[in-house]
């Protein structure tokens, strides 16, 4: 690969393409929502940098007669392997993890405090109380990324009875709520 600036369209093109490959796959598999398009070119152009450069390192180690201008394969793996690196790191809150730890930041990676809270709790069951008065407790194998849209999928969910404050005895298999009927969730650590 060389070091020289692209010199027509279709190399600019090639030499942004794995910036934009990551972006794609680290928006598919996080939460976080697609922001506009001027703030997706610069993240693709970070992306890009990050890409080049390994790109750079690893064909330095190639025989000068087997490199290629613009090895396609490699740049597409690459570009494929630090998209999926940057996901793992944002959805188990590395970045922001290490910045908490020397006290320069109080924010996470996740999308939302919604978000947030079940990603911490994500080995707990829930107790969710629904706006006409009713609670169900179960285990949620599915929650909503967003508290506006989505619905809460529970496993062996028990409606709790309101006079005795005792889950019913028959359970559910499953069951699928809105999030719009939920007024709040409870985090419980075992069955009661």
């Amino acid at each position: 690969m060389s070091p020289q600036a692209p010199s027509t369209l279709l190399e600019f093109l090639i030499f942004l393409l794995p910036g934009f490959v990551a972006v794609a796959i680290f928006y598919s598999l996080t939460s976080h929502p697609k922001p506009d398009s001027f703030e997706r070119a610069i993240l693709a152009l970070i992306f890009t940098f990050i890409v080049q450069a390994i790109v750079q390192v690893l064909v330095s180690f190639k025989e000068p007669t087997q490199q290629n201008s613009y090895d396609l394969v490699l740049l597409a793996l690459v570009a494929i392997v630090v998209g999926v690196i940057a996901t793992y790191c944002y959805n188990h809150d590395w970045p922001h993890r290490f910045f908490r730890i020397l006290n320069i930041t109080r924010e996470d990676s996740y999308p939302s405090e919604w978000y947030s809270a079940f990603s911490q709790h994500k080995d707990f069951y829930v107790v969710l109380y629904l706006y006409d008065g009713r609670r169900i407790y179960g285990w949620p194998t599915e929650w909503p990324s967003k508290p506006a849209e989505g619905h809460f999928h529970l496993e062996d969910a028990e409606w709790i009875n309101e006079s005795t404050d005792s889950k019913d005895t028959k359970s559910v298999k499953s069951l699928l709520i809105p999030v719009t009927d939920v007024q709040i969730v409870e985090f419980v650590t075992q069955s009661e």
